[in-house]
């Protein structure tokens, strides 16, 4: 009877290294509370999907890529329905992470020109003239997020003057009354349904693009004597 319980005994012993070894085997050893686990859900880190750290602060957005897609943070659960986590935040050792993705439909306007008289002139980018932002560029190219309804406004920088447009040369005229004429030649690229307004000081360019596509935009300088 002693045989029969010590073979028994051997028999289970070795089910359980066996069940060991395949849960190791299977990813188990994530289990060890030595580290911080995340893995990329669809994301990359040098050709890796997986990634562990001894940190526990949860690591930054960017810490995975994944093409057209924009990382939003972590979670427990890789479909988003268990505990979340954004970058900074406390995070227990021995925790698994999933990023947790959304399609990048960001815009951005790219101004591919510098103001060269923006005592005379600015440009600005909005819904509207009052919450908008200058777009006059401290270089040769800058880029600007871009929502739909977003416009161009060109206004004069001073306190007189007048702005016309030329709809079918895409062009602005601004006068200071300084005896020049300032010409902008407008150039577009990636966007539909193109117009030009003006009214008194300033002219309003408006458009309309597929969101998530960038706008390009130049505009040539020349300046007339009157």
């Amino acid at each position: 009877m002693e045989k029969k319980m010590i073979a028994i005994i051997a028999v289970i012993a070795v089910a359980i290294v066996a069940i060991a070894a395949a849960a190791v085997a299977m990813g188990g050893g994530e289990k060890s509370k030595d580290y911080v686990y995340y893995d990329g859900n669809g994301g990359t880190l040098g050709g890796q999907t997986t990634y562990q750290s001894t940190s526990t602060v949860c690591e930054e957005n960017d810490l995975f890529t994944r093409e057209g897609y924009i990382c939003t943070g972590y979670n427990t659960k890789a479909n988003g329905t268990g505990t979340a986590y954004s970058e900074g935040a406390n995070v227990m050792l021995g925790t698994k992470l999933y990023a947790q993705w959304k399609i990048d439909d960001e815009s951005y306007l790219t101004v591919g020109t510098q103001n060269h008289h923006p005592d005379k002139y600015n440009l600005y980018l909005g819904s509207s003239q009052a919450s908008s932002v200058n777009i006059d560029g401290g270089g040769i190219v800058a880029s600007y997020p871009l929502k739909a309804g977003d416009k161009i406004y060109v206004q004069v920088a001073g306190s007189s003057g007048t702005v016309g447009v030329d709809k079918a040369k895409e062009r602005v005229s601004i006068n200071v009354g300084d005896g020049n004429t300032y010409l902008l030649t407008f150039s577009f690229s990636g966007v539909t349904n193109l117009d030009y307004t003006a009214s008194g000081m300033m002219a309003v360019i408006s458009f309309d693009f597929p969101q998530g596509q960038d706008v390009h935009v130049s505009y040539i300088q020349a300046v007339v004597g009157e």
